[in-house]
């Protein structure tokens, strides 16, 4: 698979069981530390939303010949060490769909926000 980051700039969404993850993938300006990518795991209560998790970094994709491409995060801060939200790689990828595989080798479907699916 070859994946340029230019493919993943968006917002991709993930819900199961009222637990919500977003992965804002944005362009990042080296130069003016402007454009940081966040990857938030939250619900909603009754007082608002409560987020579980939360990493904000600069993604670089690595692809390898005949493999999945590997997700690298530079400039990393999170709420807390999780390799299983921090080791990613994209198992499938189209215009409106990616499938995420996650550090503990689960794999998740994401949504692209506002893409036409027809």
């Amino acid at each position: 698979m070859n994946i340029s980051l230019e493919q993943l700039y968006g917002i991709w969404r993930h819900e199961h069981n009222g637990v919500i993850t977003d992965f804002n993938v944005r362009v990042y300006d080296e130069q003016h530390h402007t454009g940081i990518s966040m990857f938030t795991v939250y619900r909603w209560t009754d007082d608002g939303s409560e987020i579980i998790y939360e990493w904000h970094g600069v993604p670089e994709i690595i692809n390898y010949p005949d493999l999945i491409s590997d997700i690298s995060l530079h400039h990393l801060i999170s709420t807390e060490e999780n390799l299983t939200y921090q080791n990613l790689k994209i198992w499938h990828f189209t215009n409106n769909l990616m499938i995420l595989e996650f550090g503990d080798g689960s794999r998740v479907e994401f949504q692209k926000l506002g893409a036409d699916a027809g």
